[in-house]
């Protein structure tokens, strides 16, 4: 019996919502609300330039329907990672624990982390395999899964 899939937005919101629950007694403070607003808005930037390339290309962003990708999306953030709404995401949750100083509220993102590797993107990973062949495994030899020290060098060059 398949096991049912559950969406990563779903995850996202699992874990926001555990975020939440443990630090919703902590206060932010003015300083924790600069740094997160600035990892906030940089994890938006990152999310919209890569849903405006898929628009740009006319391909699907549904996670779950690798097979309807009509074009492999390699520019702009995704030459730096290949998971950047996943990556979005993921700074969303950091951003979260750092407006509420919370260490313990970094687990729910590094658990997100943990399932999007575990899960959604070994699925999506294969998909795109079938899709689009030895291009895609070319891409995955030289763009990482997500953000590296490496990835930003590599790109801001």
């Amino acid at each position: 019996m398949k096991t049912p899939h559950i969406p990563p937005a779903v995850w996202f919101a699992a874990a926001a919502t555990t975020q939440h629950a443990v630090t919703r007694r902590r206060p932010t403070t003015l300083r924790s609300r600069i740094v997160s607003s600035a990892l906030a808005s940089a994890a938006l930037a990152l999310g919209a330039n890569s849903i405006r390339e898929f628009a740009r290309l006319h391909t699907t962003i549904h996670p779950h329907k690798t097979e309807q990708s009509s074009a492999l999306v390699t520019d702009g953030v995704h030459q730096i990672t290949r998971n950047p709404m996943y990556v979005a995401l993921a700074g969303g949750l950091v951003a979260q624990a750092v407006a509420r100083r919370s260490l313990v509220a970094l687990v729910p993102a590094a658990a997100f982390v943990a399932v999007m590797n575990a899960t959604q993107i070994p699925a999506e990973e294969h998909g795109l395999t079938a899709t689009f062949g030895p291009e895609y495994e070319r891409y995955c030899a030289t763009v990482p899964r997500w953000i590296t020290p490496g990835s930003v060098a590599r790109f801001a060059r």
